[in-house]
């Protein structure tokens, strides 16, 4: 590595991003769990999702899974159906309460990021663009989409 602190700075970078996710999701943690919010960004950015697939993606056992959309369900942001292609397993989509929380917190998120980039000079924020760019093509593939903050 010819930059020595460049992971130390890439590491609190990155620890200060999640910060800010965190807190712009902090309205949204008022209604559901940091896990239920993982379901409802998953199943916002696929539309329509298998009860099993979502099971999968988040690494956990289908009967937590089952409990998370039932609650889910419960609170009127999420669907659960019969799937046509095969009458066994379940599809999840969004409601339009559940939308909206979703895109609420992006929003906050988005207004939290220009903030920042706010505060920087144009040169700074190229900068960092190229910079966030750079990392989101090296590690696209092991982005799990159920980690969607």
């Amino acid at each position: 590595m010819q930059y020595p602190d460049a992971a130390a700075s890439v590491a609190r970078g990155t620890r200060a991003m999640l910060g800010l996710t965190l807190r712009s999701l902090g309205p949204t943690l008022e209604t559901v769990t940091l896990p239920q919010w993982r379901v409802l960004a998953l199943v916002h950015r696929v539309e329509r999702v298998r009860q099993v697939d979502i099971a999968e993606a988040m690494d956990v056992s289908a009967p937590t899974v089952t409990r998370m959309i039932e609650r889910l369900v419960t609170k009127g942001l999420l669907t659960r159906a019969t799937s046509a292609q095969n009458r066994r397993e379940s599809e999840i989509t969004l409601t339009t309460p559940g939308r909206q929380l979703v895109m609420d917190a992006l929003e906050r998120r988005m207004d939290a990021v220009s903030a920042l980039l706010d505060s920087l000079d144009v040169e700074e924020q190229q900068a960092l663009a190229r910079a966030a760019e750079l990392i989101t093509s090296r590690l696209e593939a092991e982005i799990d989409p159920a980690l969607d903050l």
